[in-house]
């Protein structure tokens, strides 16, 4: 069994959580010369799995900050993926990628995003 196989079989225990990957940036300024690092759209969304995902909030302060792990087999790519565009259920979200790396044919991404509750 693979490692996605394996995420997949926590999915049903409720211990991660379905999501879609709709857009990325990539930070390599290669064709098509993403410098500026526009939103790469994909064509359509990308299944991937969210497991240890947690939301704190800072003391005294209406800032929350959001972590966890991203796997997916649908995205793995040469590129230096700096920034993610995640759909869970109706909510989207963008994360900021802290580090990247493929295991097992599996693109690992460790995310963190921060917000300003009503804001």
């Amino acid at each position: 069994m693979n490692l996605f196989a394996t995420l997949s079989a926590l999915v049903l225990t409720g211990a991660a959580t379905p999501v879609s990957i709709t857009a990325y940036q990539d930070a390599n300024p290669y064709p098509p010369y993403n410098i500026d690092r526009t939103w790469l759209s994909l064509g359509s969304p990308l299944a991937g799995i969210m497991a240890g995902a947690s939301v704190s909030t800072e003391p005294g302060t209406a800032v929350s900050r959001a972590r966890g792990m991203l796997y997916t087999q649908q995205l793995v790519i040469p590129a230096r993926i700096v920034r993610v565009r995640v759909q869970v259920g109706p909510v989207e979200r963008v994360y900021d990628v802290v580090s990247s790396r493929v295991v097992d044919g599996v693109l690992v991404l460790e995310l963190e995003t921060l917000w300003e509750d009503g804001v």
